[in-house]
């Protein structure tokens, strides 16, 4: 498994790389090139466009917010394996 996390933003079905998360350093960056891009826009409020790296209690709240809760969360947990905290990655982070 990699390092590294890429994300993807869905637009008039294209997908644009908008940043990267490091497991290693637990930090999510926006991609310069999504960043100099005319109609760059942040993924959220939380997390305004910005060249400095965001820290792990900065993000992880935004990218965990986009996965279910309760019996789903633990019903697809459950499927894929994984530890119903393990928001990132199926190796886990703690």
């Amino acid at each position: 498994m990699g390092d590294a996390f890429k994300v993807f933003r869905l637009a008039y079905h294209d997908m644009y790389p908008v940043g990267t998360i490091s497991r290693s350093s637990m930090t999510f960056s926006y991609d310069p090139n999504h960043l100099s891009a005319a109609w760059a826009t942040p993924l959220s409020f939380s997390l305004p466009l910005s060249n400095l790296p965001y820290k792990l209690d900065a993000f992880q709240p935004y990218f965990e917010g986009l996965l279910p809760e309760g019996e789903a969360r633990r019903a697809l947990a459950g499927e894929l394996r994984i530890p119903e905290q393990d928001w990132l990655s199926p190796g886990g982070l703690r």
